[in-house]
């Protein structure tokens, strides 16, 4: 396997072996849009560091942790100072933050979800997607307006915004979905009681659960031991959930580099 290239991408096989619709979806804003690249992004001074910001992405995209100052060493931030600029200037932020590869899965799932409802069900079940977003204070009229354009694509879903602190919501708003978009799985899964509240709501089968792949620093292991980790770390969430991997690349936009290079 891959783990760069084949980490469970969403197929239409999968999605026809769906054994209950899919009502209700949990989506952590912070896998669609990337805040930390954003902000690295706003303090951006000169086109050279544009450029090297996009040399850098390959890497970036390979990366295995939640960290981003470290893959761009050259523009010299820490994690710490983009988390305070996100809170300082969200909107500059948000207006420069790379949507990724998830937010195109997402796309894509609820259009195979669309074809299985009307294939198997003979019917379109409408679907809520709740997006919760943490790390920055998104303002609703931007948000309205990217629900917007989800629903001139998908008129079938209805889209509601939360701002909880991560996975400290109540678990019974947790158990409520049946499929979940995770930004940080390690953090989600061990929230205190939370993997039973999971297991107790099941209904025919097991929720589904799409999460980047993650592995721990603290544990020293050379890469060529990560797949034999990351397929551990699957087979035992198996055990409670469908779990499965989402590659979390971003690509730099045109009007994003454009806008830049006009500031």
């Amino acid at each position: 396997m891959d783990v760069n290239k084949t980490l469970d991408k969403l197929s239409e096989e999968y999605f026809r072996n769906i054994t209950d619709p899919i009502n209700k979806i949990y989506v952590d804003m912070e896998l669609l849009q990337d805040f930390k690249l954003g902000a690295l992004l706003s303090t951006v001074t000169v086109k050279e560091e544009i450029e090297y910001i996009n040399e850098q992405i390959p890497y970036y995209n390979s990366r295995f942790d939640f960290s981003t100052a470290k893959y761009f060493p050259v523009l010299n931030k820490t994690d710490e100072e983009l988390n305070e600029i996100i809170k300082k200037n969200p909107v500059k932020v948000i207006l420069l933050s790379p949507w990724t590869i998830v937010y195109d899965n997402l796309n894509k799932m609820l259009s195979l979800l669309y074809t299985n409802d009307k294939n198997v069900y003979g019917k379109i079940s409408p679907i809520t997607l709740v997006v919760n977003c943490h790390d920055a204070r998104y303002p609703i009229k931007l948000f309205d307006i990217w629900a917007q354009q989800m629903k001139a694509v998908h008129p079938f879903v209805d889209i509601k915004f939360v701002a909880y602190p991560r996975y400290e919501a109540d678990l019974d708003f947790y158990s409520d979905f049946d499929m979940y978009f995770i930004y940080d799985h390690p953090t989600f899964f061990n929230t205190d009681k939370l993997a039973e509240v999971l297991t107790r709501s099941q209904k025919t089968s097991f929720k589904k659960v799409y999460s980047p792949p993650f592995i721990e620093s603290r544990l020293e292991l050379d890469k060529s031991e990560y797949q034999k980790a990351l397929v551990s770390t699957q087979t035992f969430l198996n055990l409670i959930v469908d779990f499965y991997y989402m590659p979390n690349g971003i690509k730099l936009s045109k009007s994003i580099v454009e806008k830049l290079n006009h500031e």
